[in-house]
């Protein structure tokens, strides 16, 4: 499925997207509308990938995370 349309279906769907893939950022600084891009800056255990999900989805609410673009681990 294309970059794009992923973005469709999961703004439809009122969901993020979990990614590595760049092109989502890309989509993202493009003005793509989305529901929210969480970008895994590098490769992590599932175990990690979770907990740092669970941090996010307890520290903001959905209409926080709408439009915006978390990363995994933190940019610093």
């Amino acid at each position: 499925m294309p970059d794009v349309k992923m973005l469709e279906f999961a703004r439809k769907e009122s969901r993020d997207i979990v990614t590595r893939d760049k092109d989502f950022l890309r989509l993202a600084a493009q003005g793509e509308s989305h529901e929210g891009i969480i970008f895994l800056t590098r490769s992590l255990r599932a175990g990690d990938i979770i907990r740092e999900l669970e941090k996010i989805a307890l520290l903001y609410e959905p209409q926080d995370i709408a439009h915006s673009v978390f990363y995994i681990p933190a940019k610093r």
